[in-house]
C-alpha cells in the first residue's frame, strides 16, 4: 500500500459501515452451503492463511530456538495493556468520573489475548510473522484462564458487575472457534510456506499480503455495520467510551516502546531485530475486541456503555495501524514500527 491509501481505505470502510450498512448486515448474517459459517470467520480465517504464507522457511523451528524471548514478549503483550488500563481507570473513574461500564470496558479490553487481526497488520507493515503467529497462540490459549482473572479483579476494584461475571462461562465455544479458525488456517499457512520454492514465494509473498491488507479493510466493514448508523444519530453516546479507548490506546502505545527501549538499552541484540520490535508493539496495542464483545454480550447486555467503549477501541486501533502504515511506511521502525 502506498503512503495514504491504507488510512483512506480504512476510513472509507467507516464511512461505508455507517451509510451503507444493507450490503455488510446480509454478509454477517448469511450462512454458507447451509451450515453456521458465515463470511465473518471465513475472512478471518484467509487473513491468517495469508499471514502464515508470509512466514519464512522453518517458522515453527525459529519459534522453538527463539521460545525464550516469545515466552517473554508473550507477558510483556499480557501485562503493559493491563497496567496502561489500570492508569486509565484510575484517572478517568478515580478523579474524572468516568462511568464505571466505561471503565470495566477499559479493564475488558486490555485483558483480551492479542488481535487476531494483528497479525495481519504484521504482515503488510513488514513485522515478524515468526513472532506475530506465536504471539497470537500463546495468548489466545492462555486466555481462558488469565483473562477471567484481569476481569473479575478490575470489576470487584469498580464495584460493578461481579456478581454477572461470576455466572458466566468465559472458555464456552472459544476453543473449538480457536482451532477452527485461528490455529488451523495458520498453521496450514506456515506448513505451505515451507514448502515452497523460491521463485513462488516471491510471487505468492506480496500477493498474500495485499489480499491481507483487503480482507481487513472488508472486516472493518463487517464490524462496524452494526453499529455505527445508530451511533452516526447520537454521537453524544460516544464521549466516554472514546475518551476511555483513546486513553487506553496511547497509553498502551508509549508502554510499548518504554518496553522496547528498556529491552534495547540491556539486550543491544534487540536493535537488530525492527522486524520483531514492529510485531511486539500490534501485539500490545491490538487487543482481541472481537471477543470482548462476545464476552459483553453474554455477561453483561444491559452495559450498554461497556459495548460502545469495546466498539470505539477497535475502530480506533485499526485507524492507528492504518496511520502508522500510511504515514511511517518509508521510514525508520523506531517511528510508528515499520521497517523500511
Amino acid at each position: 500500500m502506498q503512503k495514504l491509501q491504507a488510512l483512506v481505505l480504512l476510513l472509507a470502510a467507516y464511512a461505508a459501515a455507517t451509510w451503507i450498512p444493507n450490503p455488510g448486515l446480509w454478509l454477517r448474517e448469511l450462512s454458507l452451503l447451509g451450515s453456521a459459517i458465515n463470511p465473518p470467520e471465513l475472512l478471518l480465517a484467509g487473513l491468517l492463511l495469508c499471514a502464515g504464507l508470509c512466514s519464512s522457511q522453518g517458522t515453527l523451528q525459529t519459534m522453538s530456538a527463539a521460545r525464550g524471548r516469545i515466552i517473554v514478549s508473550a507477558i510483556a503483550s499480557w501485562l503493559l495493556p493491563l497496567l496502561a488500563a489500570a492508569i486509565v481507570v484510575a484517572t478517568l473513574w478515580g478523579i474524572a468520573g468516568c462511568p464505571p461500564q466505561v471503565a470495566l470496558g477499559i479493564v475488558i479490553v486490555a485483558a483480551m489475548p492479542v488481535a487476531n487481526s494483528s497479525v495481519g497488520w504484521s504482515t503488510t507493515m513488514g513485522g515478524s510473522i515468526t513472532l506475530s503467529i506465536a504471539l497470537l497462540v500463546v495468548g489466545t490459549a492462555l486466555s481462558p484462564v488469565l483473562t477471567p482473572l484481569a476481569i473479575s479483579a478490575g470489576a470487584i476494584s469498580l464495584r460493578t458487575a461481579e456478581e454477572s461475571l461470576m455466572n458466566t462461562p468465559w472458555n464456552q465455544g472459544m476453543g473449538g472457534f480457536f482451532v477452527t479458525w485461528v490455529l488451523a488456517p495458520v498453521l496450514l499457512g506456515v506448513f505451505i510456506s515451507g514448502r515452497m520454492s523460491e521463485p513462488v514465494r516471491q510471487w505468492v509473498v506480496p500477493w498474500s499480503r495485499r489480499v491481507s491488507f483487503f480482507i481487513l479493510i472488508l472486516l472493518n466493514y463487517l464490524n462496524g455495520v452494526p453499529c455505527l448508523p445508530s451511533l452516526a444519530e447520537q454521537p453524544s453516546l460516544l464521549q466516554w467510551p472514546v475518551l476511555g479507548a483513546c486513553c487506553l490506546l496511547l497509553l498502551s502505545f508509549a508502554a510499548s516502546r518504554v518496553w522496547r527501549l528498556s529491552v534495547a538499552a540491556f539486550t543491544p541484540a534487540a536493535q537488530d531485530r525492527p522486524a520483531e520490535q514492529i510485531s511486539l508493539m500490534l501485539s500490545v496495542v491490538m487487543r482481541n475486541t472481537g471477543a470482548a464483545l462476545v464476552f459483553a454480550g453474554a455477561a453483561l447486555p444491559e452495559f450498554v456503555s461497556l459495548s460502545l467503549t469495546i466498539i470505539a477501541y477497535t475502530m480506533l486501533q485499526h485507524l492507528w495501524a492504518g496511520a502508522c502504515l500510511a504515514s511511517h511506511q518509508h521510514s525508520s521502525p523506531r517511528d510508528c514500527g515499520t521497517t523500511k
